[in-house]
């Protein structure tokens, strides 16, 4: 994360980190959330490769229309990838 990254959130509520960490991650930036030493649903700020644009987008889309069993399914694939890797 680069010390711009880490900037953007300076001042955001956890909600309002939350948002900015999904929309900067669905635009392909990978971003460890300081506010809530979270990482992006994938991991790929912790090292694994990110997510196609076109998952990290239906993760987006599931989270904002309290869709849970697709953010679930692809939270589990997200998991599934970082264990492999370890």
């Amino acid at each position: 994360m680069t010390k711009q990254d880490k900037e953007s959130f300076k001042g955001l509520s956890n909600k309002d980190s939350i948002k900015h960490q999904l929309e900067l991650w669905v635009k392909g930036i990978s971003v460890h959330n300081p506010v809530r030493d979270e990482c992006c649903p994938d991991f790929s700020c912790c090292g694994v490769e990110i997510a196609p644009m076109e998952v990290r987008e239906q993760f987006v889309k599931a989270v904002k229309e309290n869709d849970e069993d697709v953010k679930t399914a692809l939270l589990g694939m997200f998991l599934g990838r970082m264990l492999n890797t370890v």
